[in-house]
């Protein structure tokens, strides 16, 4: 837990960001700037230990925070005109054994699978929907100003909400009238994102400390130094699905992307 385990895996002077593990542990997807194509953002997979690198998109866009889907079948990814503003994005997907052409789901600038048929997009003009995959379709727009996240267990729903009389996160079970529990207040935290896996809330608290609560009991853990000031809202550090390691970028001049291994044993 004290991030001895920490290891570099990139070592040029790129800019990078997103990175985000693969279901399996294996591969780690992430953005950077692709020199070849004027000053477009791409997405690149490597393996985890920061080899056999490969470029997934390619085009005059900005490509940005690629997620693979809980059964590594399926990707998705927020791209834009390089000309146009950041809330223009919108979300697409691809398989991930064979990216081919993208399928565009509409605006959003990231996803989150819940199960391997569906994902909750967020949207910058703060709040999210929810699609499936078979068929391809949007299921339900949540309430405005909220983000809302079904968690694993099928019983509760986190919520993200930036209303000025209820900023922060709280709990909802499903199919319950009464009110949502708080989970973390709007002053106990700077910055907050589920992780992956939809188990953790990762956040930084307002010492700028790193921490982790897990959902939906809310037991709170605090993580590693070597991850306070590094930003889980804009996915400057992520947990893998199984929860145990931690993917970040570490910015100063430049960026690296850096593995920690057995974090949480």
């Amino acid at each position: 837990m004290d991030g001895r385990d920490a290891r570099q895996l990139t070592h040029d002077s790129q800019p990078y960001t997103s990175p985000n593990f693969s279901p399996d542990g294996r591969q780690i997807a992430f953005d950077t700037v692709d020199p070849g194509v004027g000053q477009s953002c791409q997405i690149f997979v490597m393996r985890s230990d920061g080899t056999d690198r490969i470029q997934l998109t390619s085009c005059e866009d900005v490509s940005a925070q690629a997620t693979w889907s809980p059964d590594g079948k399926w990707m998705t990814y927020c791209v834009r005109r390089i000309s146009e503003p950041w809330d223009s994005s919108r979300i697409c997907l691809i398989e991930a054994m064979n990216p081919g052409t993208a399928q565009f789901m509409g605006k959003g600038v990231a996803a989150n699978w819940i199960d391997a048929e569906r994902f909750v997009v967020t949207h910058i003009t703060w709040h999210s929907s929810l699609y499936s995959i078979h068929p391809l379709a949007l299921i339900e727009d949540y309430e405005h100003r909220t983000w809302q996240f079904p968690l694993p267990d099928k019983r509760h729903i986190l919520v993200g909400d930036m209303r000025k009389d209820r900023w922060g996160w709280w709990l909802k079970t499903v199919g319950s009238r009464g009110d949502p529990k708080i989970l973390l207040p709007a002053e106990r935290f700077a910055y907050a994102y589920p992780s992956v896996s939809l188990r953790y809330l990762l956040y930084l608290n307002e010492k700028n400390e790193a921490w982790r609560m897990a959902l939906p009991d809310g037991r709170r853990e605090r993580l590693p130094k070597i991850l306070d000031g590094i930003n889980p809202y804009a996915a400057e550090f992520q947990t893998s699905w199984d929860d145990e390691q931690v993917v970040f970028t570490k910015r100063r001049l430049d960026s690296r992307v850096v593995l920690v291994e057995n974090l949480f044993k």
